[in-house]
């Protein structure tokens, strides 16, 4: 969707991973892979453990 739209996942285990920037998520047959624009972290999440994706409030894209 353009624009993108930053949203969360929010796994089965309580866990909120944002997306923020569509470069960041990179989705793979089992999991998806989101990075962190601002460090070098990442989290891969099971497809199966997100348990609900919503967006984010408008302005919470963060910028460097």
């Amino acid at each position: 969707q353009q624009p993108f739209e930053p949203f969360q996942l929010h796994m089965s285990n309580g866990d909120v991973v944002p997306v923020r920037h569509p470069e960041m998520a990179l989705v793979l047959k089992t999991n998806v892979i989101v990075g962190d624009n601002t460090s070098d972290k990442f989290a891969i999440c099971a497809l199966l453990h997100i348990a609900n994706v919503r967006t984010l409030a408008p302005g919470s894209r963060r910028r460097k």
